[in-house]
């Protein structure tokens, strides 16, 4: 018996027999529910946790073109690439390590 002619018990009232008559028996492999790799992308507060900003910072910052963009995962859903979020950490902190002031010496 094939997975299109095994069906589901169906629901008597409101939205789950509707809802059994569309869903598939076994999972299919597609691009929504394969998993990603579970450190390639960092919502909003792993992000935070990371950079040590605020929510409102880091939208001021992506305004200002000086933070990473955030990817699209969804329809009302963001995330950032792990790789960007690390290089934009080491380029602070290069940035940070170089010498700000120089400093005249008094002869």
């Amino acid at each position: 018996m094939s997975e299109c002619e095994r069906a589901r018990p169906a629901r008597a009232f409101g939205f789950g027999l509707w809802w059994t008559m569309l869903t598939p028996v076994g999972k299919q492999e597609t691009p929504m529910n394969i998993p990603a790799p579970p450190s390639s992308v960092l919502r909003l507060p792993e992000v935070r946790e990371r950079v040590g900003l605020s929510k409102s910072s880091i939208y001021a910052f992506i305004a200002a073109e000086q933070f990473p963009k955030p990817i699209r995962i969804g329809a009302r859903a963001v995330a950032w690439r792990l790789s960007d979020i690390e290089a934009w950490l080491a380029s602070k902190s290069e940035q940070n390590s170089s010498p700000k002031l120089s400093v005249k010496e008094n002869s």
